[in-house]
């Protein structure tokens, strides 16, 4: 190879070296201009997650919860907080089923953002393992418990049954259905024309007499009923089958 020639590849070589360094160069100061332009915004994942863990922390009390944060905008550009966010329910916010959090930076750039979020609060509740016609007597054989997500059933269910023992369907329900305060009617314990029981109490002592009832009545409902010994019209709580208590 000529000494001129060797001259030109020589100095060819140079200039590239050069400009792979200015690639280089240039390529690091765009990703640190992107590193400064991210360190400028607050991220969507500690927003996120501190609307996550103000909902865990307000409602610890419930038995089991399940929340999904929805995304955020990939667009929204708020500025990095210097102080701790601070999280709040919005002014009549439900604490169940879909709900708003509220987000909110008190730095020296405020700003506040609500994120939209699925508070799921699960229960045992009652589901009926058989299919039942009108007038059926609610037993426990009846019923199995279940964990269901109840938020969104606005407090048509029932997680104790034992109140409801006794209780008759006012209609036919299938098999598989949530069993429901409004299903039931309490069973008729006195009827029109029955003689029944005057309990009447003062002091401790306490008085029993006959009477006649004048209306059906079911556990805990105020009935008029006449007595029969002095033929006065009273009224009384049904207490039990065929005894009122008289107020």
């Amino acid at each position: 190879m000529s000494t001129k020639l060797f001259k030109n590849v020589k100095k060819v070589t140079s200039l590239f070296a050069v400009f792979l360094l200015f690639i280089f160069v240039e390529q690091g100061s765009v990703y640190a201009v992107d590193n400064n332009q991210a360190n400028k915004y607050q991220s969507n994942d500690s927003i996120k997650e501190m609307a996550n863990n103000f909902i865990q922390r307000e409602l610890q009390d419930t038995d089991s919860l399940e929340v999904e944060i929805k995304a955020l905008d990939n667009r929204l550009k708020l500025a990095a907080c210097e102080k701790p966010l601070s999280a709040f329910w919005p002014t009549g916010m439900r604490k169940s089923g879909y709900a708003s959090i509220g987000i909110s930076c008190t730095g020296s750039r405020p700003w506040k953002v609500f994120v939209s979020a699925y508070i799921g609060v699960v229960k045992e509740i009652a589901v009926l393992k058989q299919a039942v016609s009108r007038g059926t007597v609610l037993s426990s054989s009846m019923v199995q418990m279940r964990a269901m997500d109840i938020s969104r059933l606005n407090g048509h269910y029932v997680t104790d049954i034992n109140s409801l023992l006794g209780y008759r369907f006012r209609s036919a329900n299938g098999r598989e259905k949530l069993l429901q305060p409004g299903m039931l009617q309490a069973s008729k314990m006195i009827r029109r024309g029955e003689s029944v029981t005057l309990l009447a109490e003062a002091g401790g002592i306490q008085v029993k007499t006959n009477g006649k009832a004048l209306a059906d009545g079911e556990q805990g409902r105020v009935i008029k009923v006449r007595n029969m010994k002095s033929n006065r019209i009273v009224e009384g709580e049904v207490v039990a089958k065929g005894i009122v208590r008289v107020r």
